[in-house]
């Protein structure tokens, strides 16, 4: 079986019944696709609850995927050995990564929101970008959430068509306040969701246009090269939004080198 036969509720099955009983949280993408309609991707996001740092919630969901047919690739299996002598480092997001031979990719993710380690769903789903993503999965009881209402119910807008950005990060974006890791990231974001998925993301498209030309306004007033740069990407990358160039703008950020969790360990330890 190749990735293309499973569903998008297949995907979100698999997680709930690899995780039942322990306290993870079924959220993202492939939740998004089971909820609404849409295909699936090829990963299935799991976050995982962390209490103070402790690692054990996060080898108990290591044990049950590798006991589903999930492994680790040589990279991650590198950073699972070092979290299990050194517990996880203080980052605001770490993550393991597992594959199984369907080639279905499952994301292990530990987050912090506002400094302190996420406990609940809600705490997951208010920390995404976009409102489309405000459903999930509790896996301790198999309880799904939906948190449409709560963030925009009083928009008076159609909860079942269209959604802005989460609001927290709405009020952010369109003042240009997103750091340079997410000025880079967020508009290949976008145009997977508008793009590949097929997501009406026009509530979202006019909030990125302002804020990156708020940042960019604010980068060309530091007098410096790097901010002079910075700006040209970010008015650059306002317009392409504006223009729908998704094709473009996943091109271009093929060629946009990120550290991975691997990296990162290194990058700490020299």
């Amino acid at each position: 079986m190749t990735i293309s036969n499973y569903t998008a509720d297949e995907v979100v099955q698999l997680g709930l019944k690899m995780f039942a009983g322990l306290p993870a949280y079924l959220a993202g993408s492939s939740v998004a696709a089971q909820f609404w309609g849409k295909p699936p991707g090829n990963d299935l996001d799991v976050f995982v609850h962390v209490p103070r740092g402790d690692t054990y919630a996060f080898g108990q969901c290591v044990a049950r995927a590798e006991a589903a047919g999930f492994r680790f690739e040589d990279r991650m299996s590198k950073v699972n050995a070092r979290w299990l002598t050194a517990g996880t480092p203080h980052w605001q997001t770490n993550s393991l990564k597992m594959v199984n031979d369907q080639g279905l990719e499952l994301n292990l993710i530990g987050k912090t929101v506002n400094g302190s380690p996420i406990t609940n769903l809600s705490d997951v789903l208010e920390s995404f970008d976009f409102g489309l993503l405000a459903v999930g999965w509790e896996t301790r009881k198999g309880i799904f959430r939906d948190m449409r209402s709560y963030q925009f119910g009083h928009l008076g807008i159609d909860l079942d068509g269209p959604l802005p950005m989460m609001l927290d990060r709405l009020d952010e974006m369109k003042q240009g306040l997103f750091s340079k890791y997410v000025g880079f990231r967020e508009p290949g974001r976008l145009a997977r969701y508008a793009h590949c998925y097929g997501y009406d993301m026009s509530l979202v498209i006019d909030a990125l246009i302002q804020g990156y030309r708020a940042n960019a306004m604010y980068q060309s007033s530091r007098g410096n090269a790097d901010g002079d740069m910075l700006a040209n990407i970010y008015n650059l990358t306002a317009d392409q939004i504006e223009d729908g160039e998704w094709d473009q703008i996943l091109q271009a950020e093929k060629k946009i080198i990120y550290l991975d969790e691997l990296d990162q360990i290194y990058e700490a330890m020299i």
